[in-house]
């Protein structure tokens, strides 16, 4: 099975909180295995860049007027 195969399924079978979690999952085990493998400076630039891109696109999401969480917990987040 290919991988585009594969994301296909998992994004029928996965609820937008579970993908969310599996996506919040994947970006702090790249953190950790990437701080703990001795990498420092320059050398964490990819994975501080996909850690903002996932937090920017919450963001979004979060401002976004058809976003259904309560206007207050929007505002934390």
């Amino acid at each position: 099975m290919s991988i585009a195969s594969y994301q296909r399924v998992q994004n029928l079978t996965e609820a937008p909180r579970q993908t969310e979690q599996r996506l919040l999952k994947e970006v702090t085990l790249e953190l950790a295995e990437a701080w703990n493998g001795g990498a420092r400076g320059a050398a964490l630039i990819s994975v501080l860049h996909r850690n903002r891109q996932v937090w920017l696109t919450f963001s979004a999401a979060c401002g976004a007027a058809d976003n259904r969480l309560p206007q207050e917990l929007r505002a934390s987040l």
